[in-house]
């Protein structure tokens, strides 16, 4: 055992530098090893005499693929199957708040995901995925330390996301495919990407989130999420003119426009995912994928006033952001413990606040689309001072270096 240890630390360590077709050679491997080493203590605990490798069953509940390509089978399952992944990933951050996928009715939510598809921009949909390419260009512009980074990010996430190691390891993969249009990388991206890979092969988990980049979240998955935190700050001003009294209350407690993301961040870059029932998930990703970004900004007032009388109770910061992020106080993988009395009524209420999303109307006070222009063009000139000021200190400091700088003339 020690021996197999050994090799899966030094398969980790590889794993980047090894061709595509070697990349999935080793996934293979990794995958026999855990499969072998459970068949073992299986027999071990049963005092069974079997030995031998057995196969691993496909990724439908208990048969085989449809195809033989590992490719075709939904990318964190890869050549395992549906049962084993529950039972082997129980407790881990994805499947937190699954309340209806299981190895009856799995195959059933993957072709649901995969009309998603139809939704995307037709260009992105029929695009050809040859992932040896991507691959190679992923880090084409970026320094040794700028790839470091990445990867440092997307291995932090991978093990926050999944609990075995060749799962980590499609996910750190599906991430630098993603990477290669995105160029950047935020957390929110990644419980997109995760939930995602959850249903779909890599290659269609790549061409909705490049769609999503492009089309509906542009600015949404970059680092400082420029584009994102424009909106949060439009949604701001959507509260005051819909939940004024909310808005207010809010705003005692040092909850503005100026820190909106930190709460809104779950319905707008996460898309709902580690914020809602995975039941209701399918429902509010699929209308976000058919009716755009404006979708965030109605849920979220649907949301706003769904909450409004726990809201207005609330006597601190952390009580409302434990509220309006659904988070349990104490657990954020949990939902809050005063908002339902079971997952069966978070389910039938988030479904019902997906449904009035609906009916909100956006032009209710005004022109929303010259709104979201109007704020977007005042955000982008606040960030510009900000880096014209910054540039100002940096040049300062270097005066000052040059100032008390110990060389003689």
């Amino acid at each position: 055992m020690v021996e197999v240890g050994l090799f899966v630390r030094e398969c980790c360590m590889y794993f980047e530098q090894l061709g595509e077709a070697d990349r999935e050679k080793l996934l293979q491997r990794l995958e026999s090893i855990h499969l072998d080493k459970k068949i073992k203590e299986n027999n071990d605990a049963s005092g069974s005499k079997m030995n031998g490798a057995a196969t691993a069953p496909g990724p439908g509940g208990g048969g085989s693929s449809s195809s033989s390509s590992a490719y075709s089978a939904p990318s964190l399952l890869g050549h395992g199957n549906i049962v084993s992944f529950m039972s082997e990933e129980e407790g881990s951050s994805l499947l937190t708040r699954n309340d209806c996928v299981n190895g009856e009715n799995y195959d059933t939510y993957c072709k649901k995901v995969r009309t998603w598809l139809s939704l995307i921009a037709p260009d992105i949909e029929r695009r050809q995925i040859d992932k040896a390419a991507i691959a190679a260009g992923t880090y084409r512009d970026l320094t040794q330390d700028q790839m470091g980074a990445f990867e440092r990010i997307f291995r932090r996430d991978a093990d926050r996301t999944v609990l075995l190691e060749h799962r980590r390891l499609r996910f750190i993969e599906t991430c630098r495919l993603v990477f290669h249009d995105v160029r950047d990388y935020h957390q929110g991206g990644g419980f997109i990407t995760a939930f995602l890979s959850f249903f779909l092969p890599d290659e269609e988990v790549v061409k909705i989130m490049w769609h999503l980049n492009r089309e509906e979240m542009k600015g949404y998955f970059k680092g400082a999420a420029q584009g994102f935190v424009a909106d949060s700050r439009v949604f701001h001003v959507l509260m005051q003119q819909f939940v004024p009294d909310i808005t207010a209350h809010m705003e005692k407690h040092k909850m503005n426009a100026e820190n909106m993301q930190m709460w809104c961040i779950k319905f707008f870059t996460g898309l709902g995912v580690h914020f809602m029932p995975f039941s209701c998930l399918f429902t509010y990703m699929e209308a976000c994928l058919t009716h755009g970004s404006v979708f965030f900004f109605k849920f979220g007032i649907a949301w706003l006033q769904f909450l409004e009388t726990h809201l207005m109770l609330c006597k601190s910061t952390s009580e409302l952001q434990t509220l309006l992020r659904n988070d349990h106080p104490t657990d954020h993988c949990k939902s809050h413990p005063a908002l339902f009395k079971n997952a069966a009524e978070e389910s039938a209420i988030f479904e019902e606040i997906i449904a009035k999303a609906h009916q909100v109307d956006l032009n209710k006070f005004g022109d929303f689309d010259a709104l979201r222009k109007q704020v977007a063009t005042e955000f982008e000139e606040i960030m510009e001072a900000r880096r014209q000021r910054m540039q100002e200190l940096a040049a300062e400091v270097d005066n000052c270096d040059d100032d008390f700088s110990d060389e003689e003339d």
